[in-house]
Formats: structure tokens, C-alpha cells, sequence
């Protein structure tokens, strides 16, 4: 039978990660039916993947106010003293939240910056239809807002994250997965196999990301 919400514990649930597993799949099907069926190319692929990092990047920063807001112990020391977070500083948790937030927003946007110019080199942005991208970016907002949802919200994930471990857990994840589509298309990996190897990396990264997270409950 279903769990019982009142005994329900951080890292908790099996279902929650299925959902958003599938939910993960589904969406990283769209590329490989588009390629197969409408015609798209490395280029549409390649830019679609890089602008997801956006989307990651958003619910990044969800989880950086949530963090933020539950956290209970010392984050700053005055004349020697711990300041501790706790109910009576609202205003603190809101200026912490906010520095945060732009250190993020400045890093990671850099980091996509940079990226871009190196994508520059293997992408043709003139033969790129923004309709076929944009349908293609609903299904991966979504996706992500499932695993934000069941895993970091209902599965309680949130009790156990840091700051830190938030902020670099993006990275991480886009990288390899960012590495592997990179090196498909310089050696020639047709269209299709692209959303192929991304599924692939993609999924293994979501699935160790939340793995690590659910072990140190």
C-alpha cells in the first residue's frame, strides 16, 4: 500500500524518484522523436541542451531559498560570536538568500557564457528553429519541476542540502553531460545518436545525484 505521510522521513519514498525518473525520460525523448521524425539537426540538439542549463539553473535557485529559509545552524561569526539562523531573523535569512542567489546568478551565467563561445564553433545558429526549442524546453521545465517537486520538496531533501553542496551540484551534473554530446559531435555522432548519449548521462547523474543525497540521511 501507499506510504504514510505522517511517518515519512528525508530520503524517504520510492515512488517520488520513479516520477520523476520517467518523468526525466519522457522528456528526453522529444529530441530523439524530433530527429527522427521532423527533421532535426546536431545544431537544434546541440542549443537545446545547452539552454536546459538555464532551466537547471532556475530551479537551482529555488533550492538555494529553501535551503536558506529551513537552515537552523551558525552561519556567520560577530565579535567572536555564532550568529545562528532561527525564526527572529527574517531579514538575515532574506540578505543571505539574496547574496547567494547573485553570487550564483553571476558564477553560473559566466559559466553558460563560456560555453556558448565554445558552442559557437560546432553550431550553425542561423539554421536553428526557436519554435522547435522552445516546445522541446516546456517538456524539460516540467521534468525538472517534477524532480524539484518529489525529490527536494516532498522527499524532504532539503533537511540534508547545503548551500554549497546546492550551488555546485549543477555543475556537476552539466558538465559531464555537456563533455559527452561535445565529444559525440566533434568525432561525427549522427543527430540521433546525440539524445542517445545524453539520456544516458543525464539519467546517471540524476540518479547519483540523488542517491548521495538519500545516503547521507
Amino acid at each position: 500500500m501507499g506510504e504514510n505521510l505522517e511517518e515519512h522521513k528525508p530520503g524517504q519514498g520510492k515512488w517520488p524518484s520513479k516520477l520523476s525518473i520517467a518523468s526525466l525520460l519522457i522528456a528526453n525523448l522529444i529530441p530523439l522523436i524530433g530527429v527522427l521524425f521532423f527533421g532535426w539537426d546536431s545544431n537544434l540538439i546541440i542549443i537545446m541542451y545547452w539552454a536546459e542549463s538555464a532551466i537547471i539553473g532556475f530551479y537551482t535557485i529555488l533550492k538555494i531559498i529553501i535551503v536558506v529559509w529551513v537552515y537552523k545552524g551558525e552561519i556567520l561569526t560577530i565579535n567572536k560570536q555564532p550568529v545562528k539562523i532561527t525564526g527572529n531573523t527574517i531579514l538575515l535569512k532574506m540578505v543571505l538568500a539574496l547574496v547567494t542567489i547573485l553570487f550564483f546568478i553571476i558564477h553560473y551565467g559566466g559559466f553558460m557564457a563560456a560555453h556558448l563561445m565554445a558552442l559557437s564553433y560546432i553550431v550553425k545558429f542561423d539554421q536553428i528553429d526557436i519554435a522547435d526549442a522552445l516546445g522541446y524546453l516546456g517538456f524539460i521545465f516540467a521534468s525538472h519541476g517534477v524532480s524539484f517537486l518529489v525529490n527536494f520538496v516532498w522527499s524532504r531533501e532539503y533537511e540534508t542540502a547545503t548551500t554549497k553542496g546546492v550551488m555546485v551540484s549543477p555543475y556537476i551534473r552539466i558538465m559531464t553531460m555537456q563533455f559527452a554530446i561535445f565529444i559525440g559531435s566533434v568525432i561525427g555522432v549522427p543527430a540521433a545518436g546525440l539524445p542517445i548519449v545524453k539520456t544516458f548521462f543525464d539519467l546517471l547523474a540524476h540518479v547519483n545525484e540523488h542517491k548521495q543525497k538519500n545516503a547521507n540521511v
